[in-house]
């Protein structure tokens, strides 16, 4: 058992409470910076109970303040939650608040991470996006599927509000897992530069506000562009937020910590056998039809294969950054940081191609693959290893030998041929 486990963080909470503690701590007045102990995740190994600061806390029995505002089992109007917030417990131990139950526990944590979220939004130049603070549900009761009510976190566009659902597993709960937070709050972003644009402009259904969950969106798209564009950009959506949460944690496999069921198709170490491998459009125009064809419940089918056509992208970002230190001589910190800004700054453009398309025309599904590697050839920063595994997504599917890319050394200089 991982010492992130459920059992293990509200054992040594207890430790806490019954030996480190007396008397009542001064909750009410507790305002703006304020130091917690929350789990953090701090190696590959395990998450542990740390001291952290919360910025900018206008109540701490509510955890709210700048960064975010909770809702305890919430319901919702056309824009925006609706309900109480829950009561937050904590005691006071030296100079930090120890939160005193698990509703507290993952308060403390979400608004963390939130807040050093906000500060990457900025860093990576999406600062202007979301508004703060973020509206998010706990214990969240929805009335969709049965996998979908429990052990679950979903951003939803109409009320633009992270959701979490009663977490009933013994392993780590989604709200103190940080990769799955970023994850969610990827979303977010994701919608704003890109979803809105294809709703707005009919790429997409307007059902998809909350394009990757399953508690929206009950119709197929009506047109096979439409469906095609439609799950392309919910495997894109799915691909990059769990990009996002490997750049937020350095952990590449952060859903095992919640969900191991999940982790091994979805980690992003990027083994040989994956490199150059996507969801070409011919791939996916398959499985959209046998899910039409065969599937009795098409909705469902297509979200699944989804996860297939983003995970590549997951592990392409992942693989580049490690290549891009390595062909620029920089740190990795700084390659992660780089690469986090030219995703936000291919989001902006594939939404200006998305205003852009007939009604009749779909996106392409190695659209991100060659963005990145045309702006490499661009650049003229690459080595061979870069340049290898660029020419192997370039090359993919490609049957006839002049039209294949190749990687050659002219006047001293390593150049990307393209047909």
């Amino acid at each position: 058992m991982v010492e992130g486990s459920i059992r293990t963080i509200l054992l040594l909470t207890l430790i806490l409470f019954f030996t480190g503690c007396s008397g009542k701590s001064d909750v009410g007045q507790a305002q703006g910076t304020v130091t917690v102990q929350i789990p953090v995740y701090d190696s590959m190994t395990n998450y542990s109970l740390k001291n952290v600061e919360l910025f900018e806390i206008e109540n701490l029995r509510e955890v709210s303040g700048a960064f975010a505002r909770f809702f305890y089992a919430p319901g919702s109007n056309d824009t925006q939650l609706t309900g109480g917030s829950p009561v937050a417990h904590f005691i006071k131990s030296g100079g930090f608040f120890i939160p005193a139950d698990l509703i507290s526990t993952q308060m403390a944590s979400i608004y963390y991470h939130l807040q050093q979220l906000a500060a990457l939004d900025t860093a990576v130049g999406a600062g202007g996006l979301n508004q703060w603070p973020r509206s998010v549900g706990l214990e969240t009761r929805i009335s969709e599927n049965e996998t979908g009510r429990k052990n679950n976190a979903f951003y939803d566009g109409y009320t633009d509000s992270m959701m979490f659902v009663p977490f009933t597993s013994m392993d780590l709960p989604i709200a103190l897992n940080a990769g799955i937070i970023a994850h969610e709050h990827f979303h977010s972003l994701f919608f704003k530069l890109v979803i809105k644009t294809a709703i707005a402009s009919k790429k997409i259904m307007t059902g998809a506000t909350s394009i990757h969950s399953d508690e929206q969106s009950a119709e197929l798209s009506a047109t096979k562009s439409m469906l095609m564009n439609e799950v392309y950009l919910r495997g894109l959506n799915e691909g990059l937020a769990d990009f996002w949460g490997w750049l937020y944690t350095s952990d590449t496999q952060f859903m095992k910590w919640s969900l191991p069921s999940f982790s091994k198709q979805r980690a992003l170490e990027m083994e040989e056998a994956f490199i150059g491998k996507y969801m070409t459009p011919a791939k996916m125009d398959n499985a959209i039809e046998e899910a039409l064809q065969i599937s009795e419940q098409p909705r469902l089918a297509l979200i699944d294969f989804s996860y297939h056509v983003g995970t590549p992208h997951a592990r392409f970002l992942k693989q580049w950054v490690t290549l891009r230190s390595q062909s620029e001589s920089i740190s990795l910190a700084e390659a992660k940081l780089k690469m986090a800004q030219d995703v936000v700054s291919y989001l902006k453009l594939l939404s200006v191609k998305i205003a852009k398309l007939e009604d009749h025309e779909v996106l392409s599904s190695g659209d991100l693959f060659f963005y990145f590697i045309n702006k490499m050839v661009d650049e003229k920063k690459m080595n061979l290893e870069q340049c290898q595994f660029a020419i192997a997504y370039l090359n993919y599917g490609i049957e006839k030998p002049q039209e294949i890319s190749s990687c050659e050394l002219k006047d001293n200089t390593l150049t990307l041929v393209k047909p």
